[in-house]
C-alpha cells in the first residue's frame, strides 16, 4: 500500500512535469519559434565563421584583403561577395543560408544567396551576421 502510494506520486509529478512543459510551449509559440530560428542563424553564422578562418589560415588571410569594413551580403549576385568557390569543394560540400528570409537559397557556387553579411574589423577579423535575426 505505502509504495502503491509513493509510485502514484511519482507518476503523478512526472505527468505534471509533461503537461507544463507542453503548455509552456503553446502559451507562447510565437516567442519559442523564434528562439529555434535564432538558434539555427546562430548555428549557420559558427560554421560560416569557422570555414573562412580555415581558408584564411591556409591562404595567408589573403581573401580578408578583399572583403570590406561594411557588412556585405553573401551570395553570387553582383555587388555580394561570393565565398562559395573558396570553400566548395575543399572545405564544405555546401553553404548554410537563412532559410527563415524569403529569397534566400544555395543551389551551386554561381546561383545562391545566403542571407548572411561578411565584414571584417579593423584586426582583419572576419564577422559574419544574421541582419534578419530577431
Amino acid at each position: 500500500m505505502q509504495n502503491q502510494k509513493i509510485i502514484h506520486i511519482i507518476f503523478g509529478t512526472i505527468l505534471i512535469i509533461i503537461f507544463g512543459s507542453g503548455i509552456f510551449f503553446t502559451i507562447n509559440p510565437k516567442e519559442q519559434l523564434k528562439k529555434i530560428k535564432n538558434y539555427q542563424r546562430q548555428s549557420d553564422v559558427t560554421e560560416l565563421i569557422d570555414l573562412m578562418d580555415l581558408y584564411a589560415k591556409e591562404n595567408n588571410d589573403e581573401f580578408i584583403k578583399q572583403i570590406y569594413e561594411t557588412p556585405t551580403l553573401m551570395g553570387s549576385s553582383k555587388g555580394q561577395v561570393n565565398i562559395c568557390e573558396l570553400l566548395i569543394p575543399k572545405y564544405t560540400t555546401s553553404l548554410p543560408f537563412d532559410q527563415n528570409m524569403e529569397g534566400t537559397y544555395y543551389k551551386n557556387c554561381k546561383d545562391h544567396n545566403l542571407g548572411y553579411t561578411i565584414a571584417k574589423d579593423q584586426n582583419n577579423k572576419i564577422i559574419i551576421s544574421a541582419p534578419n535575426g530577431n
